[in-house]
């Protein structure tokens, strides 16, 4: 019997947004409050017999979350935005590298479903007292069994609100 270590080999076929790069001459250097930025999309990977790792999707791209048609103001080398006209993201993609749906998914926000959700912590709550404590979140969801020590993070089973957690 012959054992593979992956199912297949599949293609994935991306439709790439080209630009006529011809009248970019220059960089433009932008300060950005970090609480603007949204967070990355990423890939899981599971190599068979080793511990599963993420990838950052586009890691030189920063993503900035506002309302559909509305721009950044820039002056003086800042970038900014209305409260108001921000969106905030309470979730990233998390693509399964293994499955071309995976890959896919970072690129195909709006229709994917393989997502986690950011557990926001309220004021003055600290990170540990939220998976150590049993804390109710604003989902009615209780965490009850996760234990997160300094330096380690919990790997599988449900986020507080319910959401998996990647292992």
């Amino acid at each position: 019997m012959i054992r593979l270590s992956r199912a297949r080999e599949e293609t994935l076929a991306l439709t790439v947004y080209r630009e006529n790069t011809t009248g970019r001459t220059a960089r433009l250097q932008v300060n950005l409050a970090s609480g603007l930025l949204a967070p990355p999309h990423l890939l899981i990977h599971r190599p068979i017999g080793d511990q599963p790792y993420y990838e950052v999707v586009g890691p030189e791209i920063y993503r900035v979350g506002v309302q559909p048609g509305v721009a950044l103001t820039y002056s003086k080398g800042i970038a900014t935005a209305e409260e108001a006209r921000l969106k905030r993201f309470d979730y990233l993609v998390v693509g399964d590298a293994s499955s071309i749906d995976g890959l896919a998914a970072p690129y195909d926000e709006e229709e994917t479903d393989q997502v986690v959700h950011v557990e926001r912590l309220d004021a003055g709550l600290d990170l540990f007292e939220f998976v150590n404590g049993g804390v109710k979140t604003g989902h009615g969801a209780e965490q009850k069994s996760a234990t997160l020590d300094a330096g380690m993070r919990p790997a599988g089973g449900r986020s507080p609100s319910g959401g998996l957690i990647p292992a």
